[in-house]
């Protein structure tokens, strides 16, 4: 596109120019973002959920925080995941260690301070 200098002013405006320019043809206004954010948006909770936590993954979560002496978090993510899993043999067991773990636990704080 050639542009003819005519008294002092281009012949195309500047939006004409910017048209040739642009990375999304008819994107003038932020409202016209609107469809591509939508799609953006889709495709990522899209991806996420390709990304769902199986019964494994949670109870690898749980014997992390068992084996870093975090009994509470991992009684959480191990009764959260029951909750998912209600099924799973291994999930059901862990939840009974960390169960009895949290009770001992509980013993011994009481023997200690009092």
């Amino acid at each position: 596109m050639k542009l003819r200098l005519q008294q002092g002013r281009a012949r195309h405006s500047v939006r004409a120019v910017l048209r040739f320019t642009q990375f999304l043809p008819g994107l003038w206004r932020a409202g016209d973002c609107t469809p591509y954010l939508i799609a953006l948006v889709i495709s990522y909770f899209t991806g996420l959920a390709a990304f769902a936590q199986t019964a494994d993954d949670i109870f690898h979560g749980g014997v992390v925080n068992y084996l870093s002496n975090n009994i509470p978090k991992a009684l959480e993510v191990v009764t959260n995941g029951r909750a998912l899993f209600p099924d799973d043999i291994k999930l059901k067991k862990l939840e009974e260690l960390l169960k009895q773990q949290n009770q001992q636990a509980g013993r011994r704080k009481v023997a200690e301070g009092g």
